[in-house]
């Protein structure tokens, strides 16, 4: 009986795919990272094509042709303890689909980040791009609960942000006249996704990949919880202190996803 128990628990366990390369399909779809894989599910990889899998507190990498399912995980990973519960808090949330787009401001003025109108775990640098030069412009951030501005800077293009840490609710943001809405998610939230950020670090089996698929463990968490402007600054930070093609390209995809960059 506390075999069958143990056997359940585990097969229960979410899969995330944080990062996916050429042919990869799920129920003959083609499909792309992130992605939860769920019971009864298979991936089924092309020759060539290769996928990473979050899965069991571990990383695991998977070149084709190959189909990967949770069975298959299970058998390769067992794993249990706090950081498997963290990660898996996250993992086993259903997928948020909701995908604004962003907005442009007069046509000439684009808030990149944050993503206007999205939920945020903590700001960071606020940036903007503009047809033609970005002049100096002021920003002002506006609390609804606090009903006051609750910090003001100036930048052309690009400011970063000095300010507390700003409390859970909506906020206004105001750009060259512009106002975008973001809002702060509640502490209790904060604190399950960045613990589960935490847990990645030195996750078994990481060390193996490279640095983009190390980066996507993290963006993949963010992107399945709905915290797109944060996998960006995720992503951001990264790139401030490595230049890296993958890397770089996978911001550029996620940015065209959110709406940030032409189709």
């Amino acid at each position: 009986m506390l075999l069958a128990i143990v056997a359940t628990s585990l097969a229960a366990q979410p899969a995330m795919m944080t990062t996916a390369k050429g042919s990869v399909q799920l129920d003959g779809q083609s499909v792309a990272a992130p992605l939860v894989l769920g019971e009864g599910q298979s991936l089924v990889l092309a020759d060539g094509a290769s996928v990473v899998l979050l899965y069991g507190g571990a990383a695991t990498q998977v070149k084709g042709p190959a189909t990967v399912s949770l069975e298959s995980l299970q058998a390769a990973s067992a794993s249990t303890g706090e950081q498997v519960a963290v990660l898996d808090n996250v993992l086993a949330r259903d997928a948020h689909t909701q995908r604004t787009g962003a907005t442009r401001a007069a046509g000439e003025l684009q808030l990149q980040r944050p993503i206007a109108g999205d939920q945020i775990l903590a700001m960071h640098t606020l940036s903007w791009s503009c047809e033609g030069a970005c002049a100096e412009e002021s920003v002002s951030i506006y609390s609804f609960r606090e009903d006051s501005v609750v910090w003001t800077g100036s930048g052309a293009g690009s400011v970063a942000y000095s300010g507390e840490p700003l409390a859970p609710g909506p906020y206004t943001l105001t750009l060259a006249g512009q106002e975008f809405g973001f809002k702060v998610a509640s502490k209790d939230e904060q604190s399950a996704l960045n613990g589960a950020v935490g847990a990645l670090a030195g996750v078994p089996g990481s060390a193996e990949l490279s640095t983009a698929d190390q980066a996507a463990l993290e963006t993949g968490l963010l992107l399945h919880a709905g915290y797109r402007s944060d996998a960006l600054w995720s992503l951001d930070a990264r790139l401030a202190t490595e230049t890296d093609p993958d890397l770089q390209a996978a911001r550029a995809a996620l940015e065209t996803q959110a709406g940030l960059a032409p189709q």
